[in-house]
């Protein structure tokens, strides 16, 4: 009867579920085709057919139809012994397993009319429910166990069929260390590392099985001791048959954390066939009821569910079979647990790997995800919990599970950012419409600000020397023309996100939004799409800043700008991006704080003067530093220059701003923020003859950001360590700097003392009016100062020649083909010397280990990781990286190459913007400049900068007072970009925040520690990079801990972000191993070698000043160099005087053959399988010259030659 059935058993099919983002309790439509499978209350799956006696639902007998053996007869004398025989898993592996059990099965038994349980011991014991075991014996009386059946589950669709057994709970959720390492590869229950998972099939039933729910998922009891010892001021070892139903022990005096020390660190059992009694007496003990035999309990429901294993039951043999190799259970549980898994896994449409929308988790997300570990869960959430061993599911030791403090970097945190929520729309009312009305009215306010300004009598910037003192440093941070379009759209969507927060009187509309908390809407903000505005914009460079679309992920070599360095995300890292930060900024705009620079402290009170502060902690001080030469410093902004260029606001006509007035914010431009001369300044007046305050010259930084929210700075370079301060960070400019022959960069041959030097231009103003001759060079600062030239005309001649070689080697190459290879060869060399032979300097051993930064001695690396971001962070590029200004000398020495000095020395304050002393024939040019930076020592790291970077920067001579405070403007800078103060990033490094200026004396000298008590109101208001270069160095390295912590974490990510690092281990990218070895040839000792005519001899490691024990000066021709034949494109390899064809192996001598590949020849000694055979073959003479040959027939080889005497 259909509709009595359908009645009993309603079987509509759901038409429909919705593709939501989260799981239901109740695991209903997990499966959108099967809504019920793996939800709560459904039948349990099988792995075998159900065996019944009358094969629909009553308990099976033996095969010859007689009785079982009763259970309790069964357990007594099968699980009567007891060996307390341990293994290294710790007892939270069984625990663990409870747990799991608990989420993944409930077996709940039948009841009668009323929902009470069946009384099957007594009123209830001839209920076809119950199967009670009788004559069960307890303290020698005999008792019953009042089992009743497992609840039945109807069959899919209401079908007829033998009896399925109910699971209360749904189905879904590695266990590995249970069923072991084989089980876990047949079952393909492996974590992918990264990316994500396909493994999901819709057609997989994830039904939790029978066989697991009633038998082997009960293997953990096995696992445990008969008592609970815990530890505090006294042992205590509590039965586990108190335990039952009993919270008691959570409730002690540290409890939880008592109890999970015992859990951690005390072995579990070896299940040979062995139940403790605790759990064969007094299972579910309480204070009613003795207890019950828990394998009993289990016997009964396996026949009660049907297994069939012939007459013996299934949970017997499980706990009876010896364990697995690598296993704590046999072969049949881990058998049946591997598939539980498998099913769960690839059952599940919520597993954290899949990838399927809308519930998948980013890409971001996964990577945090995969951090989690169960002793970071254990250490964050068990108040007084120290330490822990990584791995808690193994008992600690003293080898790779040894105990670590839970604040070790080892046992890794996960990082919530990328649950950052960006669904802004569902929580603001902001909607289109709105966005744009705020846009327009920006717009408007930006006129209203340009018209202004234009009428402030900005004065018109000529090519004439005096228009160029009040801002003397100006044209070389000019930003180029992409810049500067991308900045006029950054100014609108910055006013429009101060009328979406501030609504103040330009805005005559109603409010475009509901009054929200300020910081909710800073959160929201960046993240609304504005690229409809952004489209619209104006924007003519697209040529130089080319943005292809889909990356290429086939391609070999970088492009300029930085695009598509990462595939996922193509503008990180690239040039005219904006920087990352590590800590929301610290703007000064009332509560409302998105955009004005830091001028208040923590009390409110105006923070002193950025040249007050230089003055104070940065005087003047000759202390040389006793082991680094010049050249460390001189490197070190040669590299800077690859990284960071933060380019100036301008006039609106394109010119530069004069922000030298004390009022010129408000007669000039809003742009302007001059630094104010104090009172008694050592050397600048603090007025001008008119008696009207004096101020330095300062524009705020050129805003970047493409998005609504903080205001933000843009960097004109790629963040990347990819030479771009040879070869360019646009398409343009990159162009400019080619010869567009053999691969060649443009030079010029002919200016007197020196030859091979870059190409002249005046492309930076600032030059033009110091110099008559002026470079250019993939950095605009290249003329900056004489010092700094010299790297950049080393690397151009490294490029050249190596580009002869190669178009030597490859002759039918393209002139782009060669000029690539060798741009990927260059920017190899500059990262392989910054972290061989720079970096550790800087950061010293302990940093180095600490951020991952030492490099691949042999192989590739394996560490990049796609899903990190190589962008440089604001605080490194305005505050931390500019610690090199404390190593300048005020003085250049230049020495010939015996070491005598030559001439006078020159100061520093008459090298800016001149080129002249690299072609002085009294002072022996360029050759003599280079051997005096690798020969004189550089200033020591402290807080004292020389005189003539604090008075007479970029000074024009005969002006008196032109020049500029470069510690006063990396100070005004850093506020200009709104960076909090230095004890903000003590806690970021995981140092303690300062309560009190006494608090830095752990790093601090208490002299500077007073210094800074007497400028600065509060220990917060400390500027960061005063802060960070009033350190001590730390054991090892040239900066102290903080420094070296922000120094790391950026060039951890200039590593580990890059997908065209030189080690890498990526098909499209990487070096063949022959290359790789050759570029782990080089120094920066062999590139002045190379490139410098007159200097013969220099000491090996030129960062370090040469020392005859640890640092000789050698030959140049005994330091190795690049053996260009590693990039032979041929057909064919060379392998002594002996050609081999690609793809094929042949004998290169009788014991030793070469296989051709695309990597080079790859040769390996033979096995001699004979002598006797080998002598057919070859000659003596041949066989003798053969090292592996005499080696294997050494015997047989003096016999014959004993024979031919």
């Amino acid at each position: 009867d259909q509709a009595g059935l359908d009645k009993i058993c309603p079987s509509k099919p759901i038409e429909e579920c919705a593709p939501g983002g989260f799981r239901t309790y109740s695991g209903f439509c997990n499966n959108v085709k099967k809504p019920l499978w793996g939800s709560a209350f459904q039948a349990f799956d099988r792995m075998d057919r159900a065996s019944y006696n009358d094969d629909i639902s009553e308990p099976r007998k033996s095969l010859n139809n007689s009785t079982l053996p009763a259970c309790d007869e069964i357990s007594r004398i099968l699980f009567n012994s007891y060996e307390k025989k341990k293994s290294k898993l710790s007892l939270m592996v069984a625990q663990w397993a409870n747990m799991i059990y608990n989420d993944m099965a409930r077996i709940g038994s039948n009841k009668n009319e009323h929902l009470e349980q069946l009384d099957c011991c007594g009123a209830d014991r001839n209920n076809t429910e119950c199967l009670p075991i009788e004559n069960f014996y307890i303290s020698g009386k005999k008792t019953c166990i009042p089992y009743a059946r497992t609840m039945p589950a109807p069959a899919e669709s209401c079908s007829l069929g033998s009896r399925k057994q109910s699971n209360q709970v749904n189905s879904f959720l590695d266990a590995s260390p249970i069923y072991g390492i084989n089980w876990m590869k047949k079952a393909r229950l492996d974590l992918k590392t990264n990316g994500f998972s396909s493994d999901y099939n819709i057609n997989f039933n994830p039904n939790t099985l029978n066989e697991y729910a009633a038998a082997a998922g009960f293997f953990f009891y096995g696992l445990l001791p008969e008592k609970i010892v815990t530890k505090y001021s006294e042992t205590k070892a509590t039965p586990i048959r108190d335990a039952f139903y009993n919270p008691s022990l959570l409730y002690e005096q540290h409890g939880i954390l008592n109890l999970i020390k015992f859990l951690i660190t005390e072995s579990s059992l070896i299940p040979i066939g062995q139940i403790n009694n605790e759990f064969r007496q007094h299972f579910l003990k309480t204070n009613n009821h003795a207890g019950f035999d828990m394998m009993a309990i289990l016997i009964q429901m396996g026949r009660d569910h049907g297994f069939h294993v012939n007459d013996i039951d299934l949970v017997i043999m499980g706990f009876l079979e010896k364990p697995a190799d690598g296993a704590v259970v046999g072969p049949t549980f881990a058998c049946i647990l591997a598939r539980q898994f498998a099913k769960m896994q690839r059952g599940d449409r919520f597993w954290y790997e899949n990838y399927f929308y809308p519930s998948s988790f980013t890409g971001e997300q996964l990577s945090e995800i995969r951090k989690t570990s169960l002793a970071r869960i254990l250490c964050d959430n068990v108040k007084n919990l120290k330490e822990i061993q990584p791995f808690p599911f193994m008992i600690p030791d003293i080898y790779e599970n040894s105990v670590l403090k839970c604040s070790s970097n080892i046992i890794e945190k996960i990082d919530l950012t990328p649950w950052t929520d960006s669904k802004f729309s569902i929580k603001l009312p902001m909607t289109k419409e709105k966005i744009k009305t705020a846009i327009h009215i920006a717009e408007g306010r930006i006129r209203q600000i340009r018209s202004r300004e234009k009428k402030n009598n900005q004065p018109d910037i000529k090519n004439d020397l005096h228009d160029f003192l009040p801002f003397p440093h100006g044209h070389h941070m000019k930003p180029n023309q992409i810049a500067i379009d991308q900045a006029k759209i950054a100014d609108v969507l910055l006013e429009a996100t101060r009328i979406l927060i501030i609504q103040d009187e330009f805005n005559v509309h109603k409010p475009i939004i509901p009054e929200l908390d300020i910081d909710y809407l800073q959160n929201i903000l960046p993240n609304i799409d504005v690229r409809d505005f952004i489209g619209k914009a104006k924007n003519n460079n697209e040529i130089c800043n080319k943005k292809p679309f889909p990356c290429d992920p086939t391609a070999t070599y970088r492009t300029t700008t930085g695009w598509c360095n990462n595939i996922k995300s193509p503008t990180q890292g690239m040039a005219f991006s904006t920087f990352r930060r590590l800590l929301k900024p610290a703007y000064n705009d009332g509560n409302n704080s998105f955009d004005e620079p830091r001028k208040f402290g923590v009390n409110g009170d105006p923070l002193p003067s950025a040249r007050h502060v230089a003055n104070v902690i940065h005087k003047s001080k000759d202390i040389i530093h006793k082991k680094y030469s010049h050249i460390l410093m001189t490197f070190g902004q040669f590299l800077d220059h690859d990284l960071t260029h933060t380019p100036m606001s301008l006039a609106l006509d394109g010119s530069l701003l004069n922000c030298q007035r004390c009022d010129s914010h408000e007669t000039v431009s809003v742009n302007c923020w001059p630094i104010k001369i104090p009172k008694n300044d050592p050397y600048f007046p603090s007025t001008f003859d008119d008696g009207s305050p004096r101020c330095m010259h300062f524009a705020r930084s050129l805003i970047g950001q493409l998005k609504l929210g903080y205001r933000e700075q843009m960097n004109q370079l790629t963040s990347y360590i990819d030479a771009s301060n040879v070869y360019g960070s646009n398409d343009c400019i990159a162009s400019d700097l080619r010869l567009f022959s053999q691969g060649k960069l443009n030079i010029s041959k002919h200016l007197p003392g020196i030859q091979n030097t870059l190409p002249f231009g005046f492309k930076d103003p600032d030059c033009r009016v110091h110099s008559t001759d002026c470079f250019i060079a993939g950095d605009i600062r290249v003329n900056e100062n004489s010092g700094l030239m010299v790297p950049h005309i080393l690397f151009v001649r490294e490029h050249n020649r190596l580009a002869e070689k190669l178009f030597m080697a490859n002759n039918l190459w393209s002139d782009e083909k060669i000029y690539q290879e060798i741009r990927k060869i260059i920017g190899a060399v500059m990262q392989h010397i910054v972290f061989k032979e720079w970096l550790p300097k800087v950061l010293g051993h302990q940093l180095m280990e600490k951020y991952e930064l030492y490099l691949m001695k042999s192989g590739y690396f394996k560490g990049y990781d796609k899903y990190c971001d190589a962008t440089i962070s604001n605080e490194f590029a305005s505050a931390a990286f500019r610690f090199g200004h404390t190593l300048i000398r005020d003085t250049f020495l230049f020495m010939d190459p015996k070491h005598n000095t030559l001439m006078e020395q020159i100061r520093l304050k008459d090298m800016f913007f001149n080129i002249t002393p690299l072609n002085d024939f009294n002072r022996g040019g360029i050759q003599s400049m280079i051997s005096g930076l690798i020969r004189t020592p550089a200033m020591a790291f402290d807080r004292f900068i020389n005189q003539d970077l604090r008075n007479h920067l970029f000074e024009f001579k005969h002006e008196p007072f032109s020049g500029m405070d470069l510690p006063a403007i990396n100070i005004q800078r850093a506020r200009d970009h709104g960076i909090p103060g230095y004890n903000s990033y003590r806690e970021v490094c995981g140092f303690k925040k300062a309560k009190n200026f006494q608090d830095l004396l752990d790093v601090i000298d208490q002299e500077t520690i007073d210094d800074l008590k007497n400028l600065y109101k509060h220990v917060d208001d400390i500027d960061l990079f005063p802060g960070l270069i009033s350190e001590k160095p730390i054991s090892g390295a040239l900066v102290g801990p903080t420094l070296g912590c922000l120094i790391g974490e950026q060039m951890q990510r200039l590593r580990k972000c890059d997908r065209f690092w030189y080690e890498n281990d990526i098909t499209e990218t990487k070096f063949t191993p022959g290359q790789l070895s050759e570029i782990r040839k080089m120094t920066m000792a062999k590139i002045i070698c190379n490139n410098s005519k007159n200097i013969k001899k220099i000491q090996p490691n030129v960062f370090d000043l040469p020392d005859n024990h640890m640092n000789k000066e050698v030959d140049c021709s005994v330091l190795p160099d690049i053996d260009i034949t590693k990039w032979l494109d041929r057909d064919f390899c060379f392998v002594g005087n002996k050609i081999i064809q690609m793809g094929r192996t042949k004998h290169i001598t009788p014991c030793v053959s070469c296989t051709c590949t695309h990597y080079g020849a790859n040769c390996h000694a033979l096995r001699v399988e004979s002598c006797n055979s080998l002598f057919d073959q070859f000659s003596m003479a041949e066989i003798a010259a053969d090292t592996s040959c005499v080696i294997q027939c050494s015997g047989m080889i003096n016999s014959k030659k004993n024979q031919t005497q």
